[in-house]
């Protein structure tokens, strides 16, 4: 009898413990499988391709306006591309700016003209070479079309930003001439001017003006002989006044 009970409490608590170990252990729990990220075919995944195609470009609205309004430019300069004879420049602009882009100038001045180290010397030790001055001039009026196609803006020393634009100049005016030497010389001549000028805006009506000029006119002839071409080159800086327009 003793034998059956204990044999009875053994099965009981065997099965105790396997019902136990099963709750504990739980049930298995299966993974989710891996699903591969879909391919479209025919459309790239690269993040360069997709940066590309963004890209626009962007031109900024002017920061000193130009158009309709008036600049008057006083200037002082240089032609030294004679032997002979140095002229210096004084004069003034005054330009209409039709638009960003194009503009009518008005341009006189009048010249102080020295002689050159070379001719002094020629004429003070009387050397046997020709040291003419074939005439000097005095003074220049012509009109001319300004056309500005670069604007921009760089900076400068990392710390300042300069806007500036570049401009290219063709006209016709006329030159007076003077001449000590040579007939005819005195004259009002017919002459025809390309250029190039580079500004530099200080603020929306102040601006530094650096133009180059190439002047071209026929010379007064001596007796017979031709007077030949002259190519004065003109270099000149100046302060421009920009005003009227909208504000």
């Amino acid at each position: 009898m003793r034998l059956a009970i204990v044999t009875l409490v053994a099965l009981v608590h065997s099965h105790l413990l396997a019902g136990s170990a099963l709750a504990v252990a739980g049930p298995a729990v299966a993974e989710a499988p891996v699903v591969a990220p879909a391919v479209v075919v025919g459309v790239t995944t690269d993040p360069s391709y997709f940066a590309s195609r963004r890209a626009v470009a962007v031109v900024q609205s002017r920061r000193f306006p130009k158009v309709g309004r008036w600049e008057l430019a006083p200037f002082v300069g240089v032609i030294p591309n004679d032997a002979f004879v140095t002229h210096l420049p004084v004069g003034v602009r005054l330009v209409r700016h039709t638009s960003e882009y194009s503009a009518l100038e008005v341009g006189a001045s009048g010249t102080i003209d020295l002689d050159t180290p070379l001719r002094e010397h020629l004429l003070g030790e009387d050397a046997n070479l020709d040291a003419t001055v074939r005439d000097r001039q005095r003074a220049r009026l012509d009109l001319a079309w300004v056309y500005s196609p670069i604007y921009g803006k760089f900076a400068w020393l990392n710390r300042r930003v300069v806007y500036v634009d570049v401009s290219l100049v063709a006209g016709a005016g006329a030159v007076f001439t003077e001449g000590e030497q040579i007939d005819g010389a005195a004259g009002i001549r017919p002459e025809l001017l390309t250029g190039v000028g580079l500004r530099v805006f200080l603020g929306r009506k102040l601006s530094l003006r650096f133009d180059y000029r190439q002047l071209v006119y026929l010379r007064a002839a001596d007796g017979e002989e031709s007077g030949g071409v002259a190519t004065p080159s003109e270099l000149s800086v100046g302060l421009g006044l920009l005003f009227g327009g909208k504000r």
